[in-house]
């Protein structure tokens, strides 16, 4: 049946006409009306369906708008066009709900669809046409349940007087997903929230200055509701079953299971195939289990959600799947990497995901000199950073097929190859993981009790080798100072214990591990105060010192100590951690 504009309208208005006539509601729209905004409008009571209209019971009014077509690519889409124009008049109007009704063959039938047109919602509507007169909007079909309709206008009406239903967003990026609890929308009588959102744009606002300001729009096309309950997965092999989240659409199940959620598998409603998605886990243990459990899955027939069988098709009857031959391989580089990142201690799982392409090109060289030992030129100690960290590695010498190996510093096997013996004033050795010495809190993979275990094993043969240790201890000490690891702290108190044990400590060595003590505790014990009440009486004047600050003496009494010391020990002095324990007003006078 063809029709002209004025038929299209009016059988536009009587489609929607014989709709609402279901519904407890009174209707005034005008044919043919040359009012340029409103075609009239929709009037809603409280009474119950049946009722008379009556002033007591009326709850208000909605301006409604209403537009036939019967364009055909447009009925398939539920879109309709809208005109700057006619969207700032609307917006000046202070809103209303605009209907599209598409008209099929017989021009007396058809699809009832709407859109809430709030003052808020149009200003977001122009900002995303882009200076463009015209575009198509997407209109959503209005609901053929009598219940949800009624629902619906009444949210309608209060939604576009109090410029759509909004939910406080204080992040910095709009949300991607958000969670039931975290929307605070109006819904009417057993209206649901799920409801509610196929039905309305939400508008989302953040807190500026203590004003909300609206950022976005969360629109019914573009949204996927789900409900999300949790469930244990068992997959072949796997001892123990993992809590895992299954959301469910309308039509599909999507379980994510896995370390960190990282595998997806998708159940398409009324199909028998499932999809399965991997993604990058955050680290590279997490990464190899979940390569091994999709590896297990895609040679298994089964699996487990809370403990009930779900089955499927076996892959092992496809044995040249790429997929699978794909994911071996990836198994096979994330072994050889975790081999990598065992021996260095360079976290290159990490810096491939998040490092610079400075940082990337650096490591991807110290890679190819570990996959390849013969392309290294000579042996030694090396240093290289990431992220801000310092690792040290060593480069020592293999065997015939792999000339040199990759090794931490901070590795047991390191020491042999490092232990080396110095013959200046004497033959000593020098604890060979103190090399990682310049600057001790930028240390990457720091392992004090390599060092204290080397220690324990070599002790101390000569006065030299008391005098690197102890001047090591002094820098963990700064490092403590600086960074308040303990760590440092800790190595250091226990290497002292064990320098205090050879025949070549002294007093200062004892001063040195006392202060490392009142870091830890300032209430030092009884036959410690003893001893450093006896080097109050010292002849050295910076051993006395060193025990005043330790006793807490006064700064008067400190400064008066501090005099006594020859003007080239005070400089030597205020380079050393004892002088971090003085006041502040005291320092600046020294």
């Amino acid at each position: 049946m063809k029709l002209n504009t004025k038929q299209t309208e009016e059988s536009a208005i009587n489609i929607l006409k014989a709709r609402l006539a279901r519904l407890h509601v009174d209707t005034g729209f005008n044919v043919n009306d040359k009012t340029p905004i409103s075609d009239g409008f929709i009037a809603l009571y409280t009474s119950s369906m049946g009722k008379e209209f009556k002033k007591s019971d009326f709850f208000g009014k909605i301006e409604v708008q209403i537009k036939g077509t019967r364009n055909q690519k447009n009925k398939k889409s539920k879109k309709f066009p809208l005109t700057t124009v006619g969207l700032n008049s609307i917006k000046r109007n202070g809103g209303l709900l605009f209907f599209v009704v598409y008209l099929n063959d017989d021009g007396v039938t058809g699809d009832i669809c709407f859109r809430e047109l709030s003052p808020l919602l149009i200003d977001r509507y122009l900002k995303n046409m882009h200076g463009k007169q015209k575009k198509l909007f997407q209109f959503l079909p209005f609901p053929e349940d009598d219940n949800e309709a009624n629902n619906l206008l009444l949210r309608s009406l209060t939604q576009i007087s109090d410029q759509q239903p909004l939910v406080l967003w204080n992040k910095d990026e709009n949300p991607k997903q958000m969670d039931s609890g975290s929307i605070g929308i109006k819904v009417f009588s057993n209206e649901s929230l799920e409801e509610t959102l196929r039905t309305t744009d939400v508008v989302l606002y953040k807190n500026v200055d203590n004003m909300h300001v609206p950022v976005g729009v969360v629109s019914p096309e573009k949204i996927e509701i789900f409900h999300s309950k949790k469930v244990s997965v068992q997959f072949p092999g796997q001892k123990q079953a993992i809590i895992s989240k299954l959301e469910v659409y309308d039509d599909k199940l999507i379980l994510r299971v896995g370390n960190s959620g990282c595998i997806k598998l998708i159940f398409i409603k009324d199909s028998n195939v499932v999809h399965l998605d991997l993604k990058d886990a955050p680290n590279l243990d997490e990464q190899l289990n979940n390569v091994i459990m999709v590896l297990k899955l895609l040679n298994s027939d089964s699996f487990l959600i809370d403990d009930k069988e779900v089955s499927f098709e076996s892959n092992s009857k496809h044995s040249n799947n790429q997929f699978e031959a794909r994911l071996k391989k990836i198994y096979q580089s994330l072994q050889t990497i975790s081999g990598f990142e065992d021996s260095t201690h360079i976290p290159y799982y990490e810096i491939e995901h998040q490092g610079t392409e400075e940082e990337k090109s650096r490591l991807f060289n110290l890679f190819r000199g570990y996959l390849n030992g013969n392309e290294i030129q000579r042996a030694g100690l090396y240093k290289s950073q990431f992220f801000g960290k310092d690792y040290y590695i060593v480069v020592s010498p293999g065997n015939p097929k792999h000339r040199f190996v990759f090794q931490s510093l901070f590795q047991k096997s390191t020491a042999a190859f490092l232990n080396v013996e110095y013959k200046r004033k004497g033959s000593f050795f020098i604890n060979p993981y103190t090399y990682a010495d310049q600057n001790i809190p930028l240390v990457g993979d720091f392992n004090g009790q390599l060092i204290i275990d080397w220690y324990k094993t070599h002790g101390f043969h000569s006065k030299r080798e008391v005098e690197f240790a102890d001047s090591y201890c002094i820098k963990l000490i700064f490092a403590f100072d600086r960074t308040h690891r303990k760590t440092f702290l800790n190595t250091s108190i226990s290497c002292y214990k064990l320098i205090l044990q050879s025949k070549y400590s002294d007093s200062l060595v004892w001063l040195n591990y006392v202060q490392t003590l009142f870091r830890k505790n300032c209430k030092l014990p009884g036959d410690i105060q003893s001893k450093l009440f006896g080097l109050i009486g010292s002849k050295y004047s910076e051993e006395k010192f060193g025990a005043g600050v330790l006793l807490q003496y006064s700064n008067d009494d400190l400064l008066q100590l501090w005099n006594d010391i020859p003007s080239k020990e005070q400089q030597t002095l205020l380079s050393y951690p004892i002088t971090n324990l003085l006041d502040p007003s005291l320092r600046k006078q020294l």
